[in-house]
């Protein structure tokens, strides 16, 4: 059953956060200097073709997935070559097989930056926290609220070359049973490659470590193995959580539309080694429209 209690605290919290931002600006001195807001959204379609993370061929899932979200964001420029970044944002996955799997994502973050050098190259570095509340149309074991912290820092290293590395921590506690109870460590590097066209190419590698969730048929190695073991019904099958280790690898490009929109392509490839050197791999193909409003 869903526990409408946490969705109502986390939906509170969110706004009083906002009102704390909102106060913050309005009352700060005359040396901050708040932006305007900004609100970005997006349609997006993508091709999975393990959409359970399972080991065996005979258990992987593939299916078409539909994203849509809209993001609202203010920039609050502080003394010291610092800034504040308050954000809210919906986000809305909907399955064309497995539409239990739908979910909507309700999430407020803030992110604190710093760039100590005036120059073009100067890094700059950053702490993130965020919450966010995750629903799925009938999914129980999904459904819960995930904490995320972590820093970033990056540098332009000419005018069209920039890399940044990323440490991000989560933790998720779902609102039942313990499959979905999970904590995870992720180490991130991308690389940005602007064209003489004004287009986009970027490479991101991703390692994260931690517990795994993956769907199928339970073999006793999984079962032998497995931290949490249960039904998981939108799959029509079995779920289980493993400590284990997954890389990334993502190339994509951004491509200018018009004057507001610009177009995102990337393919992704995930392969996870988790204990008893049971292996999962994932692809994943996706193509994003963005607009800002």
């Amino acid at each position: 059953m869903i526990n409408y209690f946490n969705r109502l605290l986390v939906i509170r919290l969110a706004i009083i956060k906002t009102a704390v931002g909102l106060v913050f600006i309005w009352g700060a001195p005359a040396a901050v200097a708040a932006e305007a807001l900004v609100v970005d959204g997006y349609l997006s379609t993508e091709f999975n073709d393990n959409i359970g993370f399972a080991e065996r061929q005979n258990d992987q899932e593939s299916d078409w997935v539909a994203s849509t979200g809209l993001r609202v964001s203010r920039n609050i420029v502080l003394p010291g070559r610092t800034a504040i970044q308050l954000v809210g944002a919906a986000d809305y996955r909907q399955f064309r097989e497995f539409d239990d799997l739908n979910r909507l994502a309700l999430s407020a973050a803030a992110r604190y930056v710093w760039q100590p050098g005036l120059d073009y190259t100067s890094p700059w570095f950053d702490l993130v926290a965020e919450v966010r509340d995750e629903n799925f149309r009938d999914s129980d074991i999904r459904e819960g609220v995930a904490l995320v912290a972590g820093f970033s820092t990056g540098q332009r290293l000419t005018d069209r070359l920039e890399i940044v590395s990323t440490y991000r921590y989560t933790d998720f506690d779902p609102d039942e049973g313990e499959i979905f109870d999970t904590g995870q460590h992720r180490l991130m590097s991308r690389v940005e490659l602007k064209m003489p066209f004004d287009g986009v190419i970027y490479a991101a590698a991703s390692l994260v470590s931690g517990d795994l969730v993956s769907s199928g048929s339970g073999e006793p190695t999984i079962i032998a193995a497995a931290a949490e073991l249960g039904p998981d019904k939108a799959l029509r099958t079995s779920a289980w959580q493993l400590d284990g280790v997954s890389r990334e690898i993502e190339l994509g490009f951004s491509l200018p539309m018009a004057e507001r929109f610009s177009l995102d392509v990337s393919v992704a490839h995930t392969d996870a080694t988790a204990t008893s050197s049971i292996d999962y791999r994932q692809n994943r193909v996706q193509a994003t429209l963005l607009s800002r409003f």
